[in-house]
């Protein structure tokens, strides 16, 4: 009899310890989830520098930090972590600053070449770094319902709107990882494989 048992539990705890998303990640996805992306190459397109300047205004590891939370009772939210972006745009604002100064020799000449426009260094900086460019960054956040099936993630648009069983986000997950491979369905050939690790 404590054979039979000790074999039992063996299996239970076995099964305990392999349970994960790729099975059913109805439970496992459950959560605070974080993302961090490079985004220097849009943000350079938006400023948009030539000759000289190009060098002295482009950014490099200009990150974003997406939040999604999964919720227990089927929805989930997608947002930017407002406090990672603003430490980000300090940074990029910091380093434009040298960049410029290095460019032109000195603070002095940056000023002299901007006084023509109303601005000095730091005010031209922050006009490229504004709070409104910080807020299309981050864009609206988004929330609405969720199902998995398998390694199948469906979301709805919105918090209104049905679940479109035609496109999915086929998912693959551990307890500190969630991993979106592929995305099928309208609407989704531009979104590329992204890793979520876990917050809470």
């Amino acid at each position: 009899m404590k054979k039979v048992l000790s074999i039992a539990l063996l299996i239970l705890l076995t099964a305990t310890l392999f349970v994960g998303c790729g099975g059913d990640a109805s439970e496992d996805i459950i959560g605070t989830w974080s993302s961090t992306t490079d985004i220097s190459k849009s943000v350079n397109e938006k400023i948009n520098a030539t000759g000289a300047l190009k060098e002295a205004l482009s950014v490099k590891d200009f990150e974003r930090v997406t939040i999604v939370t999964y919720r227990e009772d089927g929805y989930y939210e997608i947002k930017t972590d407002m406090n990672a972006l603003a430490n980000t745009f300090t940074a990029a604002k910091s380093k434009m600053k040298s960049n410029l100064i290095k460019t032109f020799a000195s603070e002095a000449n940056v000023n002299s070449a901007l006084e023509a426009s109303g601005m000095n260094i730091d005010s031209f900086v922050e006009s490229i770094f504004s709070e409104a460019v910080m807020r299309e960054i981050a864009g609206t956040p988004v929330a609405g319902k969720y199902e998995v099936d398998g390694d199948k993630l469906y979301l709805s648009a919105t918090i209104d709107s049905k679940i479109d069983k035609n496109s999915y986000i086929e998912i693959d997950c551990s307890d500190d990882e969630l991993i979106y491979e592929e995305y099928v369905g309208d609407g989704m050939d531009d979104l590329k494989k992204q890793k979520y690790t876990r917050v809470k």
